[in-house]
């Protein structure tokens, strides 16, 4: 009997604990509202806050990630009515500015942020799997990794 309340007990912590990390929603999924940043390069200070009224195009990526540089690039070169923010991991922000030269990237709005960056971790960003962001003009992420074409259609 003691043995099976103790067994019990213990299932039960652990059916608590495990579940506890599941409790919040994942802040960056599609439907929710997008977390606020503040992040700055050379010539410009920007937080996700202060766009607001405009879509936003949030796009991570990391010239070891080739997908994301690509995405990037494309985003960056589509002309639409958003404003493309592109978010750098790789190991400098000299690193970003060869790339921003080399893809022909408009450096104002390309910043760089640490492989373990708070907002890599707010946005559940890892350097094996990248993502852009389409947020609405209230803030809401209403696509992920969208194609030109709907980016277009805005």
């Amino acid at each position: 009997m003691k043995k099976s309340v103790i067994t019990i007990a213990i299932l039960t912590l652990f059916i608590l604990f495990a579940t506890s990390g599941n409790y919040n929603p994942a802040e960056s999924a599609v439907g929710s509202m997008a977390p606020n940043f503040t992040i700055s390069n050379a010539d410009t200070t920007l937080s996700l806050q202060q766009l607001r009224g405009n879509y936003v195009l949030v796009t991570f990526w990391d010239s070891a990630e080739p997908q994301s540089r690509i995405a990037n690039m494309q985003y960056d070169r589509t002309k639409a009515n958003y404003i493309h923010i592109g978010i750098n991991s790789d190991r400098s922000q000299a690193i970003l500015g060869e790339l921003c030269h080399i893809d022909g990237l408009d450096a104002t709005l390309q910043f760089h942020t640490d492989a373990d960056s708070p907002i890599l971790t707010q946005w559940k960003q890892t350097r094996e799997q990248l993502h852009s962001f389409l947020i609405d003009p209230q803030g809401t992420i209403i696509a992920l990794n969208p194609s030109t074409e709907a980016l277009q259609a805005l």
